[in-house]
């Protein structure tokens, strides 16, 4: 380990420990040099050979290190990387490459709306759900709609879109690139990646202290950051093309996602996230947690597991009802959605040695009892009776029971590396009934949950099947009942 790593992990444990007795100063003082340590900002100029640039590169090259991926499985992607059963699957994969090399770039300077810090660099939004007060002339302050989405401040240039896509997009890139060795792919996630994260004039400022801004209340609140929620994409399409991107990209934006971490741990927006008892903190945890495992800071993803046990217990009853989630005018999707985090908190937290998807105990995994309570309750109206939700999308849970399955096609991996807390007879004797229940429902809830009027169902599926391990059988099976889906690839 060099100096600069040795020096980081030692501020990263402090930084954890200060967490816990609550010494914001001391933690504080140690992102500063977090902040410090990776950024080697470096400026030259090519020379007619190239010479410099081709020195400081090597020079970056020799100092960088390699990440991890986060949610999608080094073992899995080779493995269907070498068996000829998945080429179609791969060649669709590579199509939606292709396809992403005429798309972007993406900036947050593209958006017409600025926050009040006129800077066009802060990433500025309004929250989804806020409207004009039509009882008064200026429609100041806005009111909240619970449900229904503003469609005006979720224009196609907005911020969050902008964010979103260029996340998509280089995922999209990075799995193209992984399966053909194609640099093109990889060359295009530079460029998508500089234009973003980088360029001064285009690049987005590592905060969100601007998000879900209320006209006429705030200027931007804590609840915002959710919008950051698919950066584990980003960073897992990153490590896949980590070879062929250039080590002064890297180091960028190495700078720049410890000092978004900092941001996040540390400012008042993130300090009211961190508290919140819904999808939002469920939300919180994922995005900490992916820049931590990303970063090499494995003290501060234990950290945010913690929170998430927490969660789980108060989050997600011994019924698997999430009561907070039940509460909102579309229930179901909200249900699901809060799921969806808390599957990929148990993928996390199974790379920190952590077993969340028995939590908090064998016989009452609360994460597999909410998937199946909101599985039992498919097409009952009366379950659903959200304002808002009166055309429930049961295809939502697809992605959920997805990467669940994988769960369950992995489960003998997990007890053989030790993390399993299957140790009383009796325990492992009820979670392996539950996990029996699960695979016999799964193929009739992947038959209720579609919606058959769009196509690309193969390449769609495909993507789930060869990033999360889904077996050949069950595959097959499925694709018999998903001739066409709405579903989109879920990739993460």
């Amino acid at each position: 380990m060099n100096s600069s790593r040795f020096i980081q992990n030692i501020c990263s444990c402090i930084f954890y420990k200060m967490r816990l007795y609550d010494d914001s100063f001391i933690a504080s003082c140690c992102f500063v040099l977090l902040f410090a340590i990776p950024s080697h900002s470096y400026s030259f100029q090519d020379d007619s050979s190239g010479g410099v640039k081709q020195e400081v590169e090597q020079d970056l090259a020799n100092w960088m290190r390699e990440t991890q991926l986060i949610l999608l499985s080094k073992d899995n992607l080779e493995r269907v990387k070498k068996n000829s059963d998945f080429t179609l699957l791969i060649e669709a994969l590579i199509e939606d490459g292709e396809n992403a090399l005429d798309i972007g770039p993406y900036s947050v300077t593209y958006n017409k709306l600025i926050p009040v810090s006129n800077n066009t660099n802060d990433y500025f939004s309004v929250g989804p759900y806020w409207w004009p007060d039509s009882n008064k002339i200026n429609g100041l302050p806005w009111i909240r709609r619970d449900g229904e989405v503003n469609k005006v401040v979720r224009a196609p240039n907005s911020d969050s879109k902008q964010l979103s896509r260029v996340i998509d997009t280089v995922k999209t890139l990075g799995l193209a690139y992984y399966f053909s060795g194609d640099n093109r792919y990889s060359n295009r996630a530079e460029k998508l990646l500089r234009v973003f994260f980088i360029e001064p004039k285009t690049k987005m400022n590592p905060h969100l202290n601007f998000a879900q801004s209320i006209p006429g209340k705030t200027h931007g609140r804590g609840i915002g950051i959710i919008e950051a929620r698919q950066l584990v994409g980003l960073l897992d399409g990153i490590t896949l093309m980590q070879r062929a991107l250039s080590p002064s990209l890297k180091v960028g934006l190495d700078e720049w996602l410890t000092i978004f971490l900092g941001w996040l741990v540390e400012s008042p927006n993130g300090q009211d996230e961190i508290k919140m008892y819904n999808n939002h903190g469920t939300y919180y945890d994922v995005i900490i947690t992916s820049l931590a495992l990303y970063l090499d800071m494995p003290d501060i993803a234990k950290y945010a597991v913690q929170n998430t046990k927490g969660r789980i217990k108060t989050q997600i009853n011994d019924k698997g009802e999430q009561a907070h989630e039940l509460k909102r005018t579309r229930p179901f999707h909200y249900s699901v959605f809060n799921l969806m985090a808390m599957i990929n908190m148990a993928i996390m937290a199974d790379k920190l040695g952590i077993n969340l998807w028995q939590y908090p105990s064998a016989d009452d995994a609360r994460i597999l009892k909410a998937w199946q309570l909101l599985a039992n309750n498919i097409g009952d109206s009366d379950y659903w009776d959200g304002k808002q939700e009166k055309n429930v999308e049961y295809n939502r849970l697809i992605g959920p029971t997805l990467m669940l399955k994988a769960f369950l096609n992995t489960f003998t991996e997990i007890q053989n590396k030790n993390i399993s807390v299957l140790t009383a007879t009796d325990k492992s004797h009820n979670f392996s009934n539950a996990l029996k229940a699960f695979t016999q429902s799964y193929d009739k809830t992947v038959r209720q949950t579609v919606n058959l009027d769009e196509s690309r169902s193969y390449a769609q599926l495909n993507s789930c099947s060869v990033l999360f391990n889904f077996d050949n059988e069950s595959r097959l099976a499925a694709q018999q009942s998903l001739k066409t889906t709405k579903y989109k690839a879920c990739v993460y």
